[in-house]
């Protein structure tokens, strides 16, 4: 069977994007909210292909669902569940139980900081329901970029998803995932070579890192602008951007590394036709013969074999040592405006004591150097913290946040020095004013945040660790904390 396919939205209906199945032949298939015709024409012309189904009714409820989710996700998982059940039912015996799998919620990270245990007790519900009424599941399906890239080292942590192991096992379920890229950069994004050998990916081939002896799809992927860019770029795929053979060219890269992956089922394109003109772009009606003639091309790919999953690489960054800590601020140049634990009523609400790092106001451009030497273990963009930069520092037992930047200067692992350009003052992401967010954390050996501090992921407060080592955070500036202007910044 073929790795490559479609993510099929069936609103035009042109004979054409049905032709595409019969020419490709793939190993798995994405169904979104397809009528019983539409589910038997891909079946009539690709009878072998694993079909998975999705709803937005359920899968992209919005805000309800994701609430649905997070305050009773049994109950949550079950309601999915006996949604697909119902319409199993009611379209009689068309339905192959062996060949197709469902959906529950789609992109449950999509907004930030919502507590990811509910997520996976919902799923798992979700699927062992699903199991018991002879039906298969295809859960996680996740944003671009997930699960985050939480470990200090920049290993992706998928610690918090290991329930899902056995689930998908005993049900005979699948596990989804989305991956996305910038059509100027293609799959590789901007990873460095030396960050490819430490198996550090972030958009493509980011399923690598699941430790998990289970089949995996990618139910969505392609180019898509919003990736690696900042807040508030509109959507917009590869059309007007790529030719189609440039864009069928990505598609192949992509393909022929993920393959070498045995637990790697398939990738379904988004989109194989388009239920609304913010996915217009995204459209592969106008590349259809080039995706199809270098589908042709590609190994083909099985069913995963259980028990044959790779072993994810550790990452082996290793960061210069030593060196003196550098305030990441000019001296003169700001003053401190919000502390360590400071305003509690302000953080209550989202289960924190306080806030969780020092603000340091200051004018938009103000430089911003590493505070120490270490490896840059994320740069890039967040809701909440904006455009931000996160550096490990493994001599220390330690990260350093530097958030809200109005620009970025490093490069996801570079190796910086104390002192370093890292970016400039800004006001990005989840802020009134321009300033800098530090934070600092304790991380474990092996690179896991600390558990010993009161705030969560080992955050402490920066005042305190910096004089501990020698620095004073407040020297060269106002030196006095003012009424915080900021409002409240939430990270999970």
């Amino acid at each position: 069977m073929n790795p490559l396919s479609f993510h099929y939205m069936p609103t035009h209906r042109h004979t054409q994007y049905l032709e595409a199945f019969a020419r490709v032949q793939p190993q798995v298939a994405l169904l979104l909210d397809g009528s019983q015709n539409d589910y038997m024409e891909i079946r009539r012309r690709s009878p072998e292909t694993r079909i998975i189904m999705r709803s937005y009714d359920w899968s992209d409820g919005g805000l309800q669902v994701l609430r649905r989710a997070q305050h009773d996700p049994v109950a949550t998982g079950r309601w999915m569940a006996d949604n697909w059940i119902g319409r199993v039912k009611q379209w009689g015996q068309i339905i192959d139980a062996n060949l197709t799998y469902f959906t529950g919620v789609n992109e449950y990270s999509v907004i930030p900081g919502v507590p990811i245990p509910p997520f996976v007790i919902c799923e798992a519900e979700f699927a062992k329901r699903l199991a018991d009424n002879g039906l298969r599941a295809c859960i996680g399906n996740e944003g671009v970029g997930h699960p985050a890239e939480v470990n200090a080292q920049g290993k992706v942590d998928w610690s918090q998803y290991t329930a899902w192991e056995k689930v998908i096992q005993e049900t005979g379920s699948i596990l989804g995932v989305h991956e996305y890229w910038r059509a100027h950069a293609g799959p590789r994004m901007n990873v460095k070579p030396e960050d490819e050998a430490r198996n550090r990916y972030w958009y493509a081939w980011r399923f690598f890192q699941c430790p998990f002896d289970v089949p995996i799809a990618v139910t969505e992927w392609g180019v898509d602008e919003k990736v690696d860019a900042p807040m508030g770029t509109p959507s917009h795929g590869w059309q007007g951007i790529l030719s189609a053979d440039a864009y069928a060219a990505q598609l192949r890269e992509y393909c022929v590394k993920a393959v070498t992956d045995k637990r790697f089922l398939g990738a379904t394109i988004f989109t194989h036709d388009y239920a609304d003109r913010e996915w217009a772009t995204y459209d592969t009606e106008r590349g259809l013969n080039e995706i199809c003639n270098v589908a042709a091309g590609l190994p083909p790919v099985a069913w995963y074999t259980p028990g044959t999953a790779p072993t994810p690489p550790t990452p082996t960054p290793q960061p210069p040592q030593g060196g003196a800590l550098v305030h990441p601020l000019p001296a003169g140049s700001y003053s401190v405006t919000q502390r360590f634990y400071q305003n509690p009523e302000d953080y209550a609400q989202f289960g924190l004591p306080g806030h969780n790092g020092t603000d340091f106001g200051a004018a938009g451009g103000t430089p911003v150097a590493a505070l120490a030497d270490g490896v840059v273990a994320w740069a890039d963009v967040d809701p909440s913290y904006g455009n931000y930069v996160r550096l490990t520092h493994e001599a220390l037992q330690a990260c350093s946040f530097y958030a809200h930047l109005s620009a970025i200067d490093v490069r996801q692992g570079d190796l910086v020095k104390a002192g370093q350009r890292i970016g400039a003052v800004g006001t990005t992401g989840n802020s009134t004013g321009n300033h800098l967010h530090l934070e600092i954390r304790d991380i474990n050996h092996d690179g896991s945040y600390s558990s010993l501090s009161p705030m969560p992921k080992g955050r402490c407060d920066p005042e305190t660790w910096c004089g501990l080592h020698g620095l004073s955070l407040s020297t060269g500036g106002g030196g006095q904390a003012s009424p915080s202007v900021f409002m409240p910044l939430v990270y999970g």
